[in-house]
């Protein structure tokens, strides 16, 4: 039972939870400032823990940034808990409240999984990168053909700097070898050259190019990757009871988006109709930069966004329609999704039950695939 967890970890988090879910043993759960509005990880795991009949709860954890360190030390004292994962814009400013990171998230820096181990010790580790280029260039359960053939050599676009842009960046490097080199854009010069510097130590050639000048690089990319949260669903917070959205910009063009008092829960849309009329003539400043740049871009170029609430994005809106190959990011986190299900935070229980891993990482994705 986990009624003591629920009511333990509540204090710290900003969404009611489920008393329904006190009657389950185990519980996982996502970390982010709003998940509970937009994350599919809840229905991705439930199905799984479902489909594999095992008696627990995934649920979503909104949280304030000044009250994340409490959630973790939360997480360390509920023994019934076993971990989940960690979304915007927790990815890196985790890292300091676990007790420990795997070396593939060290080197990312950022974590997307976080495991309790059974002396209540929290370990990181980061699945996005692997997830990233699973998507890409292999056909992943139930599909006969991959994206791509592969990423050898190729010249990457990647927009944004934060902790899933690191994971990306870093497996990336590994798939594009010496001949391939990154692009680094982000609003922040710091943060960009800060990963390029990652980059540069393994061998990889990495630039940073400004957002205002994306037009002069993008006729020699291959590939043009959103990592940033412009197009996300959803109400993004500020800070101080304020709120904004970026569901309506392009990735491609800058964002300056109005900000208003954060709303009751029940005037979310309206919060989205008044953010949108407030900032129409910034939204239309970005579709016309963003437009200017699909029109430099080569026709092979392909499209990728990270984001999958919505599944269309502006910007792969506007590269469908001129013509652009494009993928959302609904695979990228299916496939996280198994491999921290299985093999990460369910790896214990799932051995000991007597699942054999590959066929259970086989079984989840097909599951979490079936209830998108």
């Amino acid at each position: 039972m986990i009624e003591m967890t629920i009511n333990q970890l509540q204090p710290h988090l900003s969404n009611t939870l489920d008393s329904v879910a006190s009657s389950s043993r185990w519980l996982a759960g996502i970390i982010g400032d709003r998940p509970s509005q937009y994350a599919k990880s809840p229905s991705l795991w439930n199905a799984a823990f479902q489909d594999l009949e095992m008696d627990a709860v995934f649920l979503p954890f909104d949280v304030e940034p000044q009250n994340l360190a409490g959630l973790i030390d939360g997480y360390r004292e509920c023994e019934n808990l076993v971990g989940g994962s960690v979304t915007v814009p927790y990815k890196v400013d985790v890292i300091p409240h676990l007790d420990g990171l795997d070396p593939k998230a060290q080197q990312i820096g950022a974590v997307n999984t976080i495991v309790r181990e059974s002396d209540g010790r929290l370990i990181g580790y980061n699945t996005d990168g692997q997830g990233f280029i699973d998507m890409l260039i292999k056909p992943l359960p139930g599909h006969q053909e991959a994206f791509l053939d592969n990423l050898a050599g190729m010249s990457i676009l990647l927009i944004g700097a934060g902790g899933a842009a690191r994971a990306v960046a870093v497996f990336l490097a590994d798939a594009i070898g010496s001949e391939g080199r990154v692009f680094i854009c982000n609003r922040t010069e710091e943060k960009a050259l800060e990963l390029i510097g990652v980059l540069t130590e393994s061998g990889t050639r990495a630039e940073y190019v400004d957002e205002l000048d994306i037009a002069e690089v993008v006729e020699g990319i291959d590939i043009i990757v959103n990592s940033t949260t412009k197009g996300q669903s959803g109400l993004r917070i500020m800070g101080e009871g304020s709120v904004t959205s970026l569901e309506p910009y392009s990735a491609l063009g800058p964002a300056s988006p109005s900000v208003i008092p954060e709303p009751e829960m029940e005037e979310t849309s309206s919060a989205n109709s008044l953010i949108f009329q407030l900032s129409h003539s910034d939204i239309l400043r970005n579709f016309e930069f963003s437009s200017k740049i699909l029109t430099a871009v080569p026709a092979s170029t392909c499209f990728v966004d990270l984001i999958y609430s919505p599944l269309e994005t502006p910007m792969l809106a506007q590269a469908r329609a001129s013509g652009h190959l494009t993928l959302n990011g609904r695979g990228m986190n299916i496939a996280q999704a198994a491999d921290a299900f299985v093999n990460k935070a369910l790896i214990q229980h799932l051995t000991d039950s007597g699942f054999d891993l590959e066929e259970a990482y086989q079984r989840v994705f097909r599951t979490m695939e079936s209830i998108w």
